[in-house]
């Protein structure tokens, strides 16, 4: 990576934590309370079999199995604490990286600049807030990253 594709991305990753910084020291929001809040068994190493398998529905309080998910909210309250702080520092976190990607796949197909103007938009535009402030939505962060990082491992393929 070139230095202007490396200033490029600290510049996006400081952009989407500066955006969302006013968020990160807020309360769990809606599905966060019942998910993670009070949700026992991402408290217990016990339960990281269950969490990724159709008794999770058992012992949680949600109508949806996301293994990739549950599992990146066990990981980073085993590594963080229940701070939703931290949790939603692993988003913002997410939400940067996504931007990086969209810089990096933007950059191969149209040039630095433009890409740079496009990942910024993605990175500032409002329509991740919600993604980024209700924890339990982190599910569209990690589908996003996937599917970006899928995109990035094809252009070796493909450049155009």
């Amino acid at each position: 990576m070139n230095a202007r594709a490396s200033l490029s991305c600290l510049a996006l990753a400081l952009t989407s934590l500066l955006v969302y910084a006013n968020a990160v020291r807020n309360p769990y929001l809606w599905d966060d309370v019942a998910q993670i809040q009070d949700n026992a068994a991402l408290r217990d190493a016990a339960n990281i079999a269950r969490l990724a398998s159709g008794n999770y529905y058992d012992i949680a309080a949600e109508d949806s199995l996301r293994p990739v998910k549950i599992l990146s909210l066990f990981a980073s309250q085993a590594a963080f604490g229940p701070s939703p702080a931290a949790q939603r520092l692993v988003n913002v976190s997410l939400h940067a990286a996504n931007a990086m990607l969209v810089y990096s796949l933007g950059a191969t197909w149209i040039g630095a600049g433009p890409a740079l103007g496009g990942a910024l938009l993605f990175a500032l535009h409002p329509v991740h807030a919600e993604t980024i402030d209700c924890v339990s939505y982190r599910d569209e962060l990690l589908a996003c990253l996937f599917g970006l990082l899928c995109l990035w491992l094809l252009r070796r393929k493909r450049p155009g």
